[in-house]
């Protein structure tokens, strides 16, 4: 995981794009249990900033890739970001070894617990490392799909991994234009 150079790329690729408005809305949700456990839940339009809550998604090089940010105190957020090695309805597999923002197409999940968006602190930093990503629908301008598998979270601190799982995530996205 690494999560200073994803975090700077997906959000400053939303956040370049020209989406505005109620078709920009989406929506992120899961249970987790591992770095504290709970629900996390990120709706809201193509806002892109550490003070609102978003979901979002872009597809680029036969890859789907979403977004969804929850604002905690300050600038802090949590962060949730799945990239999906497909741009058609299908289920794909996790892929162990994939590297979120790296240049090797995979399938993944990382999630970032109170995380400062600039990649140097955070509570914990976790990915999954077994289970599914399916997507249900796509078109042109909007992704949606489930999600679910098993994983493990790394204290911000530092120290030992720790289990890590999510079960019952869904995505309700609009697609924006990609970084570019």
């Amino acid at each position: 995981m690494r999560p200073a150079l994803v975090s700077v790329v997906l959000l400053g690729a939303l956040s370049c794009s020209d989406a505005a408005g109620p078709e920009t809305r989406g929506r992120v949700a899961f249970t987790y249990t591992g770095a504290g456990g709970g629900n996390f839940s990120a709706s809201g339009d193509a806002a892109f900033t550490t003070g609102t809550s978003w979901a979002a998604g872009f597809v680029q090089t036969g890859e789907t890739h979403v977004g969804a940010s929850n604002p905690r105190s300050g600038t802090l957020v949590d962060l949730a970001i799945l990239r999906l090695e497909r741009t058609t309805s299908g289920s794909e597999s996790i892929d162990a070894a994939c590297n979120i923002d790296g240049s090797v197409s995979c399938t993944g999940m990382d999630f970032y617990l109170n995380f400062n968006g600039n990649g140097d602190t955070g509570d914990f930093f976790c990915a999954l490392t077994s289970g599914t990503i399916v997507l249900t629908e796509v078109s042109s301008s909007r992704a949606k799909g489930t999600f679910s598998g098993n994983g493990n979270c790394i204290a911000g601190s530092g120290g030992a991994s720790s289990a890590f799982s999510v079960s019952n995530g869904t995505f309700d996205v609009a697609l924006v234009a990609p970084p570019g």
